[in-house]
């Protein structure tokens, strides 16, 4: 399992890319972790990249405990817009992010590229969004 994420105050952004074997202990106790950051604010857009998410023993309670962790702990908002990047429906449990993050954020959309995610977030093209630049940061 490896979880990274980067933080861009300045736009709202949180990215989150997990690669791996992820299970609900370690999702929760990761998201836990992130939103101890000092970059967090409430209110954030999330981008959550499970392009790379090879397996998962995730279940709808650790997804709904994890959802509930971020928003609570002031990650992610009622405003907030979660975007999901995924091969075509190929990452496990994309559909209980779907059922379930309605009580945590406003919007949410499972997208193919990093365009599109871009561009329903209303950011810059150039811009890094996900952990795969300048500074990311591990949550294990």
């Amino acid at each position: 399992m490896c979880i990274h994420y980067q933080v861009d105050p300045g736009s709202g952004v949180l990215g989150i890319a997990v690669t791996g074997l992820v299970t609900d202990q370690e999702l929760t106790s990761c998201v836990g972790r992130i939103v101890t950051d000092s970059g967090i604010h409430p209110g954030m857009n999330v981008i959550l990249d499970m392009r790379r998410l090879r397996q998962s023993t995730l279940s709808p309670d650790g997804i709904d405990r994890a959802l509930r962790v971020l928003s609570e702990l002031g990650g992610m908002g009622e405003e907030s817009r979660l975007a999901i990047l995924d091969r075509d429906g190929a990452a496990p449990r994309i559909d209980v992010i779907q059922i379930l993050s309605g009580r945590f954020c406003a919007e949410l959309r499972v997208c193919s590229d990093l365009d599109e995610v871009r561009s329903w977030l209303d950011l810059p093209e150039t811009q890094e969004v996900l952990p795969t630049g300048s500074a990311p940061r591990s949550a294990e």
